[in-house]
């Protein structure tokens, strides 16, 4: 009995002790990471402390449990950085929305002081030229062009969007009324073509009544410090301003946002309008190259190089070899025209430019060495005497010139090629012509015998020929036809003039007029025919005709002279 008492203290000692160590080491494991021997008193004491009940056996247990656990940590991370997104978004879309404002804000401010500036030239300026005859009629309205229509126009645009501006708020739509004007802008397109920031300066200089006007109006500050030509070139610059400020409403627009698919078509609306106009804003620098061009050399020569036809294409520093010797000369090159100048300094602020030539480019000009590691360049002018050789001042340059010159020059090849394919094209659809223009009587090789003698005119390709012809010859052509194409004679006898035996059955059996008739018919037939065609040389040499008829060169614009054959007919007849 003493020794079952004792016992039973030892094991409760042991389990007292298990449990103290066994607390510890759990504590332990769970800051420290758990060992084989850790986990062994673990599991120990979750057997007797917590007991069997709360106890997972099994690990896969275990591990839905942490995953559990980890899911929970994860969603609520997942939902706190959504959760700043959504923050995030929202702020972005405040400071957008207070942008947009602004944008269109800017817009309609600017474009009211647009308006008054306009304003200002029509009623200061252009009207006043009018009513006190300032300048003449044609002046003015070349000057001022459409000037009043784009007032107008503006005035209508600024109206709509200053009304929809009213009432805005954050959701305000705009699209709508900008599209609704977006066809209307090309009416700037008659402005563009017709602006030229030279022309006060001429009328100032012509129209001394405008000139007092005009200083009159620089004393008021109408044009707050600047000139005229800088109100008058506002319109040149409103359409690019309004691109830049319809793509600044597009971006700060989000997606989501009622007006956003409105405003992108209007963008690409917008673009392509703009987009015409920067051809005509491009096309205005270049002709406003070519008119300083003919101002600085080519007024005092009294020719003309401002054609419509006519681009200026870049300005470049280069040397030009001449006789051996090197010279700095600047190069103005036009799509068909080369002007050489050299600039002489003639202090620290001055500097002089005198014309050394210019020569005009065509299809004929052979472009050389372009293609070679030196720096010269060739151009083979075949109406000089005398070549262009350019030596350039570094690789780059040779490039880029070249280019350009190879372009030109292709240019005008092809469109030579098109223009004489063309008239080539017309010339060969045209029928063949032939008149009798009179019937007179010839002498015979018989003593006391006439024929009958045929005077006719062929017309080919804006090119006569005078011949001569008979009723033998004329029946010598048509039994020739007959040997060589006898089954077309018996198929197509009844269709065809050529096998119906006209000269043989009717000629001599008719009266003047009728031979006449029948002749042109014959003949007008027989060289516009195919079988003619195909072997010509026999035909040609019965009537008269050069050899080379069907391929005479069709590029000549006025009549030639005309071909008499009588002396090859003397000598046939003979």
């Amino acid at each position: 009995m003493k020794q079952s008492q004792v016992n039973d203290k030892d094991n409760l000692c042991m389990l007292q002790s298990q449990d103290v160590y066994g607390k510890e080491d759990y504590r332990m494991t769970r800051q420290t990471g758990c060992t084989e021997y850790s986990k062994s008193q673990s599991l120990c004491f979750d057997q007797v402390v917590l007991g069997s009940s709360q106890l997972l056996n099994n690990p896969d247990q275990q591990m839905d449990k942490y995953q559990n656990i980890w899911m929970k940590k994860i969603i609520l991370i997942q939902s706190h950085y959504k959760g700043y997104l959504e923050r995030k978004k929202y702020k972005n879309m405040k400071k957008w929305a207070k942008y947009r404002r602004n944008v269109i804000l800017e817009l309609i401010m600017t474009e009211k002081d647009y308006l008054n500036d306009l304003k200002s030239i029509i009623n200061n300026v252009m009207i006043a030229a009018e009513q006190f005859k300032l300048l003449p009629e044609n002046e003015i309205q070349i000057t001022f062009s459409n000037l009043y229509q784009i007032y107008t126009f503006n005035n209508m645009f600024y109206g709509d969007i200053l009304k929809q501006f009213c009432n805005y708020h954050h959701n305000s739509c705009f699209g709508h009324v900008l599209q609704k004007f977006i066809p209307f802008f090309k009416i700037y397109f008659k402005y563009y073509s017709d602006y030229k920031d030279y022309q006060i300066q001429n009328l100032r200089q012509t129209y001394p009544a405008f000139n007092d006007h005009l200083i009159i109006l620089e004393k008021n500050n109408l044009f707050r410090g600047c000139d005229l030509n800088s109100f008058l070139i506002k319109p040149v610059q409103r359409l690019p301003k309004y691109a830049l400020l319809l793509k600044d409403l597009v971006k700060h627009t989000w997606k989501s946002h009622p007006d956003y698919n409105n405003l992108v078509k209007t963008l690409q609306s917008f673009n392509s309008v703009t987009g015409q106009i920067d051809k005509q804003i491009e096309n205005i620098l270049r002709n406003q190259a070519l008119f300083d061009l003919q101002k600085k050399f080519f007024d005092v020569l009294n020719e003309n190089i401002v054609e419509s036809t006519r681009n200026f294409i870049l300005n470049e520093s280069t040397y030009l070899l001449r006789q051996g010797q090197e010279e700095l000369v600047e190069l103005y090159l036009c799509s068909d025209l080369i002007v050489l100048s050299k600039k002489t300094q003639v202090d620290q602020e001055q500097i002089n430019e005198r014309l050394l030539e210019y020569c005009y480019l065509n299809e004929n000009t052979i472009l050389s060495d372009a293609e070679t590691k030196s720096l010269i360049i060739t151009l083979d002018l075949k109406d000089k005497d005398q070549n262009l050789i350019f030596l350039c001042q570094d690789l780059e340059q040779k490039q880029r010139l070249s280019l350009e010159f190879y372009k030109i020059l292709s240019m005008k090849y092809e469109k030579f090629q098109s223009q004489n394919f063309s008239i080539q094209k017309e010339l060969k659809n045209q029928p063949i012509r032939v008149f009798v223009t009179s019937i007179s009587r010839g002498q015979s090789r018989m003593p006391f015998k006439t024929y009958a003698k045929y005077h006719v005119q062929v017309i080919l390709n804006k090119q006569e020929y005078t011949i001569w012809t008979r009723h033998k010859i004329l029946l010598k052509i048509q039994k020739s036809l007959k040997k060589h194409y006898k089954k077309e004679y018996l198929n197509d006898k009844d269709n065809n003039i050529l096998f119906q035996d006209l000269i043989e059955k009717k000629l001599n059996k008719q009266n003047h007029d009728g031979r006449k008739v029948i002749v042109e018919t014959f003949l007008e037939t027989l060289l516009n025919s195919t079988y003619v065609k195909l072997a010509p040389d026999n035909y040609l040499q019965y009537l008269g005709l050069p050899q080379g008829f069907y391929q005479s060169d069709q590029n000549i614009s006025k009549l030639k002279t005309l071909i008499d054959s009588e002396s090859s007919k003397s000598s046939q007849d003979s």
